[in-house]
């Protein structure tokens, strides 16, 4: 079993690799070892290290009054020292991480209402595409048979396009259904 100590001693180690806050268990302890990278610490500096080792509380909640009388520093004082804690990272480490959040949009609902197993399809996954009017417009309003040719052309391909949609939404509908159907069992029961 590896002893407390150990674990700290291997966090400090962590928390002096680079940009300063990696490693650190809470936001108020990045933000203090950031403080504690400025090697400069001048005045300003030294009343945010103050104001987030002493007065974290009352900083998060805004509380001014109490950090007046807790760092015996005028409001100025304060609204600089906070500016200067406003411009530190608060999460270092996502300068590493270069992924998009991804959210994983369903297709389909499947619900259990009044002891049935329902399934919807999920109108927010599926995009809302038509045919403009105008460009439908534009087809008998054309000039030359060639523009007229293309312009069909282009609104059957649309229109096939808009087809395609429906029936993949459809498909997917009766594909999900019939696995429902199949999988009833295990829904209610669990696998055997």
């Amino acid at each position: 079993m590896v002893s407390e100590e150990l674990l700290l001693s291997v966090l400090k180690k962590i928390q002096e690799l680079h940009p300063p806050g990696i490693g650190a268990r809470n936001l108020r302890e990045c933000l203090l070892i950031q403080l504690l990278d400025t090697h400069a610490m001048d005045p300003v500096e030294k009343l945010a290290f103050q104001v987030v080792d002493e007065c974290f509380d009352e900083l998060t909640s805004r509380d001014f009054s109490s950090l007046e009388r807790m760092t015996g520093s005028s409001r100025e004082s304060l609204n600089e020292a906070i500016s200067f804690i406003q411009t530190l990272n608060p999460r270092p480490g996502a300068e590493f991480c270069d992924v998009e959040d991804n959210y994983i949009i369903p297709d389909v609902f499947v619900r259990h209402i009044d002891g049935e197993w329902v399934v919807d399809i999920n109108d927010d996954a599926i995009p809302s595409v038509r045919i403009n009017s105008i460009y439908a417009q534009a087809v008998s309003e054309a000039t030359s048979k060639e523009q007229r040719s293309f312009l069909r052309a282009q609104l059957r391909d649309a229109k096939v396009l808009l087809d395609g949609l429906k029936h993949r939404t459809s498909t997917v509908l009766m594909g999900v259904t019939a696995i429902g159907e199949d999988a009833r069992a295990c829904y209610e029961i669990g696998e055997s």
